[in-house]
């Protein structure tokens, strides 16, 4: 759901009552009695019309700006802003559905193809895998950047030639890394979980800020390969998440 801002123009009557128009839904009108009702009238006539448009797979149309109909206004009209939750559009319902087609894909690959090729009672080793994985390529992996190939001619383990916040970067793959491994050997589902979560996060937010400055750092870690045997431990972590909270699931 979201709520915007749409415009109402209103104009006394000779009645007394107040004609209100909607610029932005042509032919569209009702009255209101009062100024102090003009509001919950404008709010309520929109949202009619909205919901007419919803049933007739046609988009909100976004609210045009109010210096655009102030020109045109005449004689004894005045404006007012109404917020209006609308509910959602025609391509926002399309691309929730598209993303929820893709999450239900890659839950039934790793609840299948993946699950079905493991032996019964080791889905645990997924997890244990992609963390020793990220172990291995936190500290044997450090020195293969963007301009070297493995840089141990120009100095070795430039891990700690890189600037605190990427050596912090390191550490916390290290640390939830262990998480995952305590978790996946406990089969406890909630340290599985926040170390799923938390690899994936610090993955993701590493990389951004990794390949933005990395051109200018012959030092720093942001090699492809490293990137991805990264994303293989983050893919084998979330994967063993998965498996065994289903299994729990089936298990209640």
């Amino acid at each position: 759901m979201t709520s915007k801002n749409y415009i109402v123009v209103a104009k006394q009557l000779e009645d007394n009552t107040i004609l209100l128009s909607f610029p932005d839904f042509e032919g569209l009108t009702a009255t209101a009695d009062s100024e102090e009702n003009i509001q919950t009238i404008a709010a309520k006539a929109i949202k009619t019309k909205l919901a007419e448009l919803k049933n007739s797979n046609i988009d909100a149309p976004e609210p045009k700006k109010i210096i655009e109909i102030s020109k045109n206004l005449q004689a004894g009209e005045f404006t007012a802003y109404v917020l209006v939750t609308e509910p959602p559009s025609l391509n926002t319902l399309k691309d929730n559905e598209t993303l929820k087609s893709v999450s239900d894909k890659v839950d039934n690959f790793i609840n299948s193809d993946i699950k079905k090729s493991l032996p019964e009672g080791k889905e645990h080793f997924l997890g244990i895998g992609g963390a020793a994985l990220a172990i291995l390529n936190t500290l044997i992996f450090p020195v293969y950047t963007l301009v070297g190939f493995f840089g141990i001619v120009g100095g070795g383990a430039n891990f700690f030639n890189m600037g605190a916040i990427y050596i912090l970067f390191g550490l916390a793959f290290l640390a939830f890394s262990g998480i995952t491994i305590y978790g996946s050997l406990n089969r406890d589902l909630k340290f599985l979980q926040i170390s799923a979560l938390g690899f994936l996060g610090v993955f993701i937010l590493c990389y951004i800020l990794v390949f933005i400055t990395a051109l200018g750092n012959s030092y720093l870690s942001v090699g492809i390969i490293k990137f991805v045997l990264y994303l293989i431990s983050a893919s084998l972590i979330y994967s063993g998440y998965r498996i065994l909270n289903s299994l729990n699931d089936s298990n209640n």
